[in-house]
C-alpha cells in the first residue's frame, strides 16, 4: 500500500522480445486476466502516464525530441487514455506529437487489391520464370506458396537449399525439365537477378519480376509479430533489414524482364486474437 491507501503493483518483463514488453499488450493483460487482485478494470477510467511519447523537438521550451513513442503506443494497444506527466501533473497544453512511420492500425482496407497493377496475372499459362523481391519478412514465402506453388510452380528459396549456387542449380534443371519456376530470395540487386534471368533467356522463356509492397518497419512488424506469436522463423537480425534497404536496386524491364509488378501483403490469421495483435504498434521501445 502507498501512503494513500491506494494498492500498488510493480510488473516487469524480463526479455525484449516478450509479449510483456512495451508496446505490447502482455502487461495488461495480465492485469485483466490474473494479477489485479480480482478487482474489475473500468478502461474508460483508466489511462497511462509516460514520457515516451513521440514528442517532436522543441515541443516545449528548450525540450529534445523523446526518446519513444513507446508510451503512447502502448496506451493505444490496450485502448486507454494516454497523458504525458507535464499534461497530468502540470497541466500543460498538449503538445505536439508523430506517431511511428508504421501505422498498423490502417491496414487491411478492404479494397486493396493483390496485385499492382490490380489487372496483372499472378499466374500465366506457359512456362516462365518468376523472381520474388522484398525485404525479409515481407511475405514473399506466403504469397509463393499460395499463388505459384498451388499452380504448379518449382519453389526455389535460399533459406532451404542454403547457397546460391544450388538455387541456380535447381532452377536450371527445372526449367530444363519444361517446369515454371517462382525465385523467392531477397533479389535486391541487379547482379543476384541477372544470373537467373540469364537462365530464363537461355531457355527462351518468359521472365517476371513481383516486387513485394512492403516497407522497411512493415517487414520489422511482421517479423516481430512471428516472434510473438511463436512462429518457427529464424531470427533476423536488424543489420539484414538495413543492408538490404541500403543495396537495393529498383527491377527495370531492361534488365530482360517481360513484365514487372507489386504485391501487396495481405495477410491470413489463424484466430482473431492474432489479427487483433497485429494490428498493435509492437516496434517502439
Amino acid at each position: 500500500m502507498g501512503k494513500l491507501g491506494v494498492p500498488v503493483q510493480v510488473l516487469l518483463a524480463t526479455t525484449s522480445s516478450s509479449l510483456y514488453r512495451k508496446p505490447a499488450p502482455g502487461m495488461w493483460e495480465y492485469l485483466e486476466n490474473y494479477g489485479n487482485g480480482g478487482v474489475d478494470i473500468n478502461k474508460q477510467q483508466s489511462f497511462y502516464v509516460g514520457d515516451a511519447a513521440g514528442r517532436e523537438a522543441g515541443w516545449a521550451l528548450k525540450k529534445k525530441k523523446d526518446f519513444s513513442c513507446s508510451d503512447r503506443c502502448f496506451a493505444s494497444n490496450i485502448g486507454i487514455a494516454f497523458h504525458t506527466p507535464e499534461e497530468l501533473f502540470l497541466g500543460a497544453r498538449r503538445a505536439q506529437f508523430k506517431w511511428p512511420n508504421f501505422d498498423p492500425r490502417q491496414l487491411f482496407d478492404k479494397k486493396t487489391s493483390l496485385t499492382e497493377p490490380p489487372t496483372l496475372k499472378i499466374t500465366i499459362d506457359k512456362q516462365e520464370l518468376v523472381i520474388l523481391v522484398g525485404y525479409p519478412a515481407s511475405g514473399k514465402s506466403m504469397f509463393c506458396r499460395e499463388h505459384f506453388v498451388a499452380k504448379g510452380y518449382v519453389h526455389v528459396n535460399r533459406d532451404t537449399l542454403k547457397t546460391m549456387e544450388k538455387c541456380i542449380k535447381q532452377t536450371e534443371q527445372e526449367l530444363r525439365d519444361g517446369k515454371s519456376v517462382v525465385v523467392d530470395n531477397l533479389n535486391n540487386e541487379k547482379s543476384m537477378r541477372k544470373r537467373f534471368i540469364d537462365i530464363a533467356q537461355h531457355h527462351n522463356i518468359s521472365c517476371r519480376c513481383f516486387v513485394m509492397n512492403v516497407t522497411i518497419d512493415h517487414a520489422r512488424h511482421n517479423n516481430r509479430f512471428r516472434e510473438l506469436i511463436g512462429e518457427k522463423h529464424e531470427k533476423i537480425n536488424e543489420m539484414v533489414f538495413n543492408v538490404y534497404r541500403t543495396k537495393f536496386e529498383e527491377p527495370q524491364r531492361d534488365e530482360g524482364f517481360n513484365e514487372i509488378g507489386r504485391a501487396n501483403f495481405i495477410p491470413h490469421f489463424k484466430n482473431p486474437r492474432h489479427q487483433e495483435l497485429y494490428r498493435m504498434f509492437l516496434l517502439e521501445k
